[in-house]
């Protein structure tokens, strides 16, 4: 099989995927605004720079040329807008598109992205979600075969552990970078109440991005600056042994997709304290096996991070529980067929001749 990915072909999330494929013996090209050359892959460049608009015409313009020489069995296009958008405009077919969340849930009083994101949508012969809170969303926006299938993790790389007290202390982690959707501020504020409670802990807030002074300057004024490790981005080959290091992974976004990350530290022995939306509701019951709250409320997040810390069995239920939940829906390897039939779905339903 033939396969064009519309991709940023830099970013961990979606280059697993077609180089997956590539492994597979499928013959992969990606197009991509970020390209990046990957064993096994055809890479073609994307427009890049200018007014949004603009780039997404020009863009389209340039992916039908090479639709033209490529001629690929099926386009799949990572992401609504943009890369969605750009695929329906050049004319993809047959076309499938992955809604990561963002794309979907936020912004769509916006007239622009609402329009963009329905473009692609009614043009696509078939729409992955990341999670069942989505289906709706996209069907609204004229969606017509939806298929719900997580991003996955690779379980090779997070091995069951055998305990997740030993070794690991009061430790707490959150893998979300400072985009306003992750809502890193609400986490420090927390953090702050837990330390005038007297509650011992030690914190890893891994990313970057926009605000990081900003948050470094209230660590500081709370006085738990050096409680509070921030050592930027941090490479995926290295999350296995964070994940290891840490007991309790803590997420405030206001929303999400399906979180990779959350995942990952399900499957590593994490027990989970998450912010209480649709996309964790699915995989989290509060008090069960994790901890939920309202995304913006810093009292109530410090009080399900005192509770996670000073839990009876140090969250040793989480162990079980949370790794086979990952085993039964968010094994990568399974996520592959389930996006191999819808390919197989998409090719069957192209008119022929």
């Amino acid at each position: 099989m033939k396969i064009l990915y519309l991709a940023d072909a830099r970013s961990t999330h979606f280059h697993r995927w077609f180089l997956k494929y590539a492994a597979m013996g499928h013959d992969v090209h990606v197009a991509s605004a970020r390209p990046m050359s990957w064993p096994g892959v055809t890479t073609h460049a994307l427009p890049s720079g200018g007014p949004f608009i603009p780039r997404l015409v020009v863009s389209a313009a340039c992916l039908h040329r090479i639709l033209k020489r490529v001629q690929p069995d099926v386009v799949h296009a990572h992401h609504v807008i943009e890369y969605g958008f750009i695929a329906a405009l050049a004319g993809a077919r047959p076309l499938v598109c992955t809604a990561m969340g963002s794309d979907v849930l936020i912004g769509m009083d916006s007239r622009k992205r609402r329009w963009l994101a329905r473009y692609a949508c009614r043009r696509a012969g078939h729409v992955i979600v990341r999670g069942e809170h989505m289906r709706e969303a996209v069907r609204r926006l004229g969606a017509r075969r939806i298929t719900v299938i997580p991003n996955g993790i690779d379980l090779g790389r997070y091995p069951a552990p055998a305990d997740v007290v030993i070794g690991r202390g009061r430790t707490i982690l959150c893998a979300r970078n400072f985009k306003p959707v992750y809502n890193i501020p609400t986490l420090v504020e927390a953090l702050g109440l837990l330390h005038a409670r007297g509650v011992p802990f030690q914190a890893t807030i891994t990313g970057d991005g926009e605000g990081r002074a900003e948050i470094e300057r209230r660590l500081d004024t709370l006085g738990i600056r050096d409680r509070v490790a921030l050592p930027g981005a941090i490479a995926p080959d290295a999350m296995p042994a964070l994940y290891a290091a840490h007991r309790i992974y803590v997420s405030p976004s206001l929303s999400d997709g399906s979180s990779v990350a959350m995942m990952e530290a399900m499957a590593s022995g994490c027990l989970p304290v998450v912010s209480d939306i649709p996309a964790n509701r699915a995989w989290i019951n509060n008090g069960d096996n994790g901890y939920l709250f309202a995304p913006t409320d810093a009292g109530q997040l410090c009080d399900r991070l005192a509770m996670a810390l000073d839990g009876p069995d140090g969250g040793k239920y989480a162990l079980g529980r949370n790794r086979q939940l990952v085993e039964q829906r968010a094994d990568f390897e399974k996520c592959v067929g389930q996006v191999s039939a819808v390919y197989q779905d998409a090719i069957a339903a192209m008119p022929r001749g």
